[in-house]
C-alpha cells in the first residue's frame, strides 16, 4: 500500500468519526445530561391508531431517541388535539433537547388539558415538572462574566 493510500483511510477514519460523532448529538443523545427520564404512559382509552403512535413515541422516548420520540407526539396530537399526556410526553421530549420554549407551551397545553378533564395530580405532575426544567436552565446558564 503506498503512503496515499494510508492517508486517504486515516482521513476517511477520522472523518467518518466526526460525522457519526455529530449525528449522534444532533439526534438528541449527546452528552448533555438528561433532564427527564421518565415518560407518561400509554393511555388505554386510546384508539388503536393513536395507540400504535403512542407507543411508538415512548419507546423512542426510551431509546433517548428524543426529536423521534417527539415527532410520534406531534402524529398523536394531530389526531387527538386534546389530549393533554400527549402533550405532555412531547413537552418531555423538547426538554431532552433543549427546545425550552416549545417544551414550556407544551407543559402548559398539557396542564391546560389535564385541568379541563379534572386531572390535577398530571396537571400538579406539570407543575413540578416546570419547576425541574426551570432548574435545569439556570444550572446550564453560564454567570454573567460583570
Amino acid at each position: 500500500m503506498s503512503n496515499f493510500t494510508i492517508v486517504l483511510l486515516v482521513l476517511g477514519l477520522v472523518a467518518s468519526l466526526f460525522v457519526g460523532s455529530m449525528v449522534w448529538a444532533y439526534q438528541g443523545t449527546g452528552s448533555i445530561d438528561v433532564v427527564f427520564l421518565e415518560v407518561m404512559p400509554v393511555p388505554s382509552e386510546l384508539s388503536k391508531e393513536v395507540r400504535s403512535l403512542f407507543q411508538q413515541g415512548v419507546g423512542q422516548y426510551c431509546r433517548g431517541q428524543y426529536r423521534s420520540s417527539a415527532n410520534y407526539f406531534v402524529q398523536v396530537l394531530r389526531v387527538n388535539p386534546d389530549l393533554g399526556v400527549a402533550y405532555h410526553n412531547y413537552a418531555l421530549a423538547l426538554a431532552n433537547q433543549r427546545e425550552i420554549t416549545k417544551s414550556t407551551k407544551a407543559f402548559i397545553a398539557a396542564a391546560e388539558r389535564y385541568t379541563q378533564v379534572g386531572d390535577r395530580l398530571s396537571a400538579d405532575l406539570v407543575k413540578q415538572h416546570l419547576r425541574t426544567l426551570k432548574r435545569s436552565v439556570k444550572k446550564e446558564t453560564p454567570a454573567d462574566a460583570s
